[in-house]
């Protein structure tokens, strides 16, 4: 969460890092002088923050509960409602198929009783055979009606389907009383019978609590949807209420969104005034560094040249050609500061391949892959220095050398990666050994991997030293450091 103190904390940033500007300017003086203001501003800001919290604290946690209550309640209610209403739809569907059971049920024993009529009056088998299809329905609709009402059967639904049991049975019994009579004969026995009227008797009272088990299952539906209208009415509320947290919340989120992209801008300014500073300060050493390898590469041009040649004046022109090979790669190397975009084979071709003298050679090989100026000064001091060191101890000390350099990028499953391989081939009695890795040389390569989030393998052998980096990159094919951007 950000705070709302960022200005001022901002604006002494900005003064301590003028401060370290000015004092680095005056000298010795510097360090003294930034080590006195930064602890100044940086305690200014927390104080502030400390102040801004302990004002906001019980505030912030008040409404905190009082959102999270609010929105368990909706939540709670908006699941209540979800329930109700699928509650309903089950409901709605279930009323349906009992309706259409007991509508169904009414049906086959008219058509029972209407097969029955028919066949005492006509003794044709159809209507007999009619009378047997609405008895057998009509009992198979009973039974599928009993199915379906007993996972939830209230008391006077199931009186009522014992009743409608009973008086089904006595219908049945009494139309199959008639056609018993008239198929032996009695067709008299059994038209007096009808004429009684118990079987249109039990007829109404069939349809009587038919129409009370229709009665009932119509309450039930209408109580569930009268629940469900509830729910809804509750749930409304619901969204009414979460609608006005989520106005509530992305108020807030925006005013910490605003004041944390105000610590983000001083956090971002204390990091860029730290690298600027640890870049400058890597320069200046560089510089130094780079100035005793200048003259002890023109006294080893000497040394060499001196034991190859007899004549002077041969050896005068040779050590002349190869000081002005080495200021060309100086000017080369010096001017990487100023451009804004490279490439891995141009920064080769610029610092390793402007130092290679007489027979001395180079290979390079590899993709391309961008170098933006962030990463020049780094990466070109990495093959600055292990040019020199070529030149003074490795495959260049003498003629004949040969350096091998390529590259290739791959994706290791967390990233892409470049893959530069570094290595010498020396002559015969060339190759004077590994060199130390606890002076500046490897020190300030070491600072340049960091630089560019990298790490490096060496290992020296008879043949000559190899080297291999390994760094970042990103999707574009661009070199990738410290405070890179996310792809």
């Amino acid at each position: 969460m950000g705070f709302g103190l960022m200005l001022p904390g901002a604006a002494c940033l900005s003064s301590a890092g003028r401060a370290i500007v000015t004092a680095r300017a005056s000298g010795s003086n510097s360090k003294k002088f930034s080590n006195r203001r930064e602890p100044f501003c940086s305690g200014r800001v927390s104080a502030e923050i400390r102040v801004y919290m302990k004002s906001h604290v019980s505030l912030l946690g008040a409404l905190l509960l009082a959102c999270l209550a609010a929105f368990t309640a909706s939540v709670v209610m908006v699941l209540l409602a979800a329930g109700a209403e699928e509650s309903l739809r089950e409901q709605s569907l279930k009323s349906r198929e009992v309706l259409a059971e007991l509508s169904q049920l009414q049906t086959q024993a008219l058509e029972a009783e209407t097969g029955q009529r028919g066949y005492l009056l006509t003794g044709e088998d159809v209507y007999y055979q009619g009378y047997q299809s609405g008895v057998e329905n009509l009992q198979a609709r009973l039974g599928t009606y009993e199915a379906l009402i007993a996972p939830r059967i209230s008391p006077s639904q199931q009186e009522n389907l014992a009743a409608l049991k009973r008086v089904s049975e006595a219908k049945t019994a009494e139309l199959a009383q008639t056609i018993q009579l008239f198929r032996t004969g009695d067709a008299q026995g059994a038209l007096e019978l009808v004429r009684t009227n118990s079987g249109a008797a039990l007829m109404a009272e069939l349809q009587a609590v038919t129409a009370q088990l229709v009665a009932e299952e119509e309450t039930i539906l209408a109580t569930s949807r009268a629940k469900a209208l509830e729910m809804r009415k509750m749930r409304a509320w619901a969204m009414s209420l979460l609608a006005a947290l989520a106005l509530a919340g992305f108020g807030l989120a925006y005013r910490n969104l605003r004041r944390a992209q105000k610590l983000d801008r001083v956090e971002q300014h204390a990091l860029e005034l730290a690298d600027e500073r640890e870049r400058t300060d890597l320069l200046a050493r560089e510089l130094s560094h780079r100035v005793k390898n200048l003259f002890s590469i023109v006294q080893s041009i000497i040394s060499a040249t001196a034991r190859q040649e007899t004549d002077v004046r041969v050896a005068a022109a040779k050590i002349r050609e190869r000081v002005h090979a080495l200021s060309r790669a100086h000017s080369l190397t010096t001017s990487l500061d100023l451009q804004q975009q490279t490439s891995v084979e141009e920064l080769i071709a610029m610092i390793v391949a402007a130092q290679a003298t007489g027979t001395s050679t180079l290979t390079a090989e590899g993709p391309p892959v961008i170098v933006t100026a962030q990463h020049v000064t780094p990466l070109g001091m990495i093959l600055h220095e292990l040019t020199t060191n070529a030149v003074k101890y490795g495959a260049w000390s003498a003629d004949g050398g040969h350096i091998n350099v390529n590259w290739a990028v791959g994706d290791t499953g967390k990233g892409r990666e470049m893959t530069l391989k570094w290595q010498e081939i020396c002559v015969a009695h060339a190759n004077r050994g590994p060199v130390g890795e606890d002076g500046f040389g490897s020190r300030m390569i070491n600072l340049s991997l960091a630089q560019l989030c990298g790490k490096s393998v060496r290992d020296w052998n008879p043949a000559g030293l190899q080297i291999s980096l390994v760094l970042p990159i990103d999707n574009h094919g661009a070199l990738k450091g410290r405070n890179a951007p996310e792809d």
